[in-house]
């Protein structure tokens, strides 16, 4: 009798320490499951407030090439702040005066303003090939393709606007 009281109080402690331990690993579990998602939504949180500002910059393209005023850009900033450096660095017009092709660049957007530069006539479509470069107020550089995709620009890419893969865009009227 004395040696099955024994046994069943071991039994007991085994069994108590066993679920003592298992309660700590769930709690385990479960606090880093929800201090994980904390952090995803912490990060989320961070990426839209980085992204607040530059994602109420837009551009088209509008025109018809077969008119004679054939293509213009148009960038618009629907921000309550200023956007800076805005330019398509793949396109460029030919500067009749000095005879040289100068990239498309519209400079600093103020805030709920926008701006369009004729950019003549392109040889073929181009509705799909510029991409939009502009730094927001915090000094952000953003990128935006013609089907409308925002991205950071990394900051080893930033101010890119080499020669090399621009493309020359005359327009008939000269």
């Amino acid at each position: 009798m004395e040696n099955e009281r024994e046994f069943l109080g071991l039994l007991v402690s085994e069994w108590s320490a066993i679920g003592t331990v298992a309660a700590v690993i769930v709690s385990l579990v479960i606090g880093f499951v929800g201090w994980r998602g904390s952090a995803r939504t912490e990060e989320k949180l961070r990426t839209q407030a980085l992204r607040a500002q530059a994602s109420k910059v837009a551009a088209w393209q509008s025109g018809n090439p077969n008119s004679r005023e054939g293509y213009a850009l148009t960038v618009i900033n629907n921000s309550d702040l200023p956007v800076y450096g805005v330019r398509a660095p793949d396109l460029t017009i030919f500067n009749t005066s000095t005879g040289v092709d100068d990239p498309v660049e519209f400079g600093t957007i103020p805030p709920s303003k926008e701006r369009s530069v004729d950019i003549g006539h392109a040889f073929g479509d181009i509705s799909n090939t510029w991409e939009l470069f502009f730094t927001d107020a915090n000094g952000t550089e953003w990128h935006r393709t013609a089907g409308g995709v925002l991205s950071l620009v990394p900051a080893s890419g930033r101010t890119s606007t080499s020669a090399a893969g621009k493309r020359s865009l005359r327009s008939f009227a000269e």
